[in-house]
C-alpha cells in the first residue's frame, strides 16, 4: 500500500532502519504486535506498535498526557536539543500530567524513555508523504515510460559522470539503447528517438548553452553533410574549435566521417573556409558535393582504447563498441568473469577471481617504508571497481601498470569502505588482436 511507502522513506535512515526487520515480521505477523499500554494502540496500530513519525510523539504527548498539539511539538524540539536541564525538567512535567491522568508512574517513565530514544532519529510523517508521493510517480513512470523516464533522469545530471554510469547501466538492464550523441538528431537534452535514448549535445563537456543553441539554430531542417557544411553555417565566434573538438571526439560527426583523427586533421581547413565563406546567414553549403571526402586530410583514425578513452572522458562512459565485448565468450571458456558477475557471485567473503579489464586509471602512492604501491581503477563492458596493487607485485610488474591498457588480473575481491574492491595478485598484458 502507499503507506508501506512511506514507512520506508520513514524508517530507511540511521537509527530507525535497526527496527526494520521487526517491521517486517508484524506486517507479516510473523511476531506480535505490543504496545506499553492499551491507549497507545490507535496511535501505533498502522505501525505495528512501532514508533516511526514525530507525529507520533505528538500524539502520545497530546492523548497520554493532555498536552495540547502546540505544547507537544515544543516538548518534541526540546527532547531532540538533548539538554540534561531541560530534559529532566519536561520529564518532571511529564510524568506528573500521566500520573494524574490515571497512568502508572512506572509507565510513564518507560514512554518517557522511549520517546527520548525515538527523538534521535524521528521523521517527519508530512515529509515521508511528499517524498512517497514522488517516489510513487517516479516508479510508474520508470515502469511504463521508461525512455522518457531516464530521458529526463540523465539530463538532470549532466557533468555527474559517476552517476551518469550508473544510471545508463541500469538503463540497458531495463532493453533500452543509449544512442551516441549526433550533430544532426541530438537536441541539448537526453531524447527519446524510436523508443531509444539518445545523447544529448550538453552531456558532452564543454558544450555549453549557447554552443547547442547555435547548433540548433543552423541546422534548422537541413542536416549538416559534413564537418565542411558544419563550419559554413554555424557562427564560429560561438561554436568555437575547442567545442568542436569535443564535438568530434565524442563521435557527434561520426554519421558524417567516421575517422575521427582525419576530422581533427581537416578542422583547420574546414574553419578557413567557413570564416571566408560562411556565417549565420548562408543558406545553403557552396562547397561542390562531388568528391568532398577529398577535402579531408586523410590519416590513420585513432585506435579503438583511443577513442574509449576520449568518450570515457568527454561523456562519462564508453560509447563506441568495447573492445573486450567482441572477446567476452572466448574469455568465459576460459575461466575470466566480467566485474558484473564478480559482484553479482560475491557472498560478502574473501573470493580470488580471474577477470580481464581496462586500466582506466592509476594513483601511486608511497607506503611508510617508502615504497610505491597504486591505487586503479578496473572496468569493463559491464562495469567499474576499485582495486589495490600493493609494493612486490608493483614493483615487480610496473611496466603492465600503464593507463588505458588492457590485462588480464588474478585478484582477491573483499568488501572494504562499505564497496566491492581487488586487491590485485598477479597482471599479464592482454592483446584482443591475440
Amino acid at each position: 500500500s502507499f503507506n508501506d511507502i512511506v514507512a520506508v522513506n520513514a524508517l530507511y535512515r540511521p537509527g530507525p532502519m535497526a527496527h526494520i526487520p521487526t517491521y517486517i515480521k508484524r506486517k507479516h505477523q510473523l511476531e506480535p504486535v505490543t504496545y506499553l499500554h492499551p491507549d497507545l494502540e490507535p496511535i501505533l496500530k498502522p505501525t505495528y506498535g512501532l514508533l516511526v513519525y514525530q507525529e507520533q510523539i505528538m500524539q502520545i504527548l497530546n492523548q497520554v498526557a493532555g498536552y495540547s498539539y502546540g505544547e507537544a511539538d515544543l516538548i518534541r524540539r526540546a527532547i531532540s536539543k538533548k539538554q540534561e536541564s531541560v530534559m529532566k525538567e519536561q520529564e518532571a512535567q511529564f510524568i506528573t500530567r500521566c500520573v494524574s491522568r490515571g497512568y502508572d508512574e512506572r509507565i510513564a517513565r518507560e514512554l518517557f524513555e522511549w520517546i527520548v530514544t525515538f527523538s534521535n532519529y524521528g521523521f517527519n510523517r508530512s515529509h515521508a508523504v511528499a517524498y512517497s508521493k514522488i517516489a510513487y510517480q517516479l516508479a510508474y513512470l520508470k515502469a511504463h515510460y521508461p525512455a522518457h523516464f531516464f530521458a529526463e533522469l540523465l539530463t538532470s545530471i549532466r557533468g555527474q559522470f559517476d552517476k551518469v554510469s550508473a544510471y545508463i547501466k541500469e538503463a540497458t538492464s531495463m532493453g533500452l539503447q543509449v544512442l551516441p550523441p549526433s550533430i544532426n538528431k541530438s537536441f541539448g537534452a537526453y531524447t527519446v528517438e524510436h523508443n531509444q535514448l539518445r545523447m544529448g549535445l550538453l552531456s558532452i563537456k564543454g558544450i555549453g548553452f549557447q554552443t547547442v543553441k547555435e547548433i540548433l539554430r543552423a541546422r534548422g531542417e537541413q542536416p549538416f553533410t559534413d564537418l565542411f557544411d558544419f563550419c559554413l553555417r554555424v557562427s564560429l565566434k560561438i561554436v568555437n574549435r575547442a567545442a568542436i573538438e569535443q564535438l568530434i571526439l565524442a563521435g557527434a560527426f561520426d554519421e558524417t566521417y567516421s575517422n575521427r583523427a582525419s576530422l581533427l586533421a581537416s578542422l583547420d581547413q574546414a574553419m578557413e573556409q567557413g570564416e571566408l565563406f560562411g556565417g549565420p546567414n548562408v543558406q545553403q553549403s557552396i562547397l561542390p558535393q562531388v568528391g568532398m571526402k577529398e577535402l579531408y586530410t586523410e590519416i590513420e583514425d585513432f585506435s579503438m582504447m583511443r577513442k574509449l578513452s576520449f568518450e570515457k572522458e568527454i561523456l562519462g562512459i564508453y560509447m563506441s563498441s568495447h573492445p573486450l565485448k567482441d572477446v567476452r565468450k572466448l574469455l568465459q571458456l576460459n575461466g575470466y568473469v566480467s566485474l558484473e558477475e564478480a559482484k553479482i557471485s560475491f557472498r560478502h567473503r574473501r573470493q580470488t577471481i580471474k577477470t580481464a579489464v581496462i586500466l582506466q586509471s592509476i594513483k601511486m602512492i608511497r607506503t611508510k617504508r617508502g615504497e610505491p604501491m597504486a591505487f586503479v581503477s578496473i572496468g569493463d563492458e559491464t562495469d567499474d571497481m576499485d582495486a589495490v596493487v600493493f609494493p612486490v607485485l608493483y614493483r615487480e610488474k610496473r611496466v603492465f601498470f600503464q593507463e588505458e591498457q588492457m590485462v588480464f588480473l588474478t585478484g582477491q575481491l573483499d568488501w572494504r569502505h562499505e564497496q566491492l574492491q581487488m586487491t590485485i595478485q598477479n597482471i599479464d598484458p592482454l592483446n584482443p588482436s591475440q
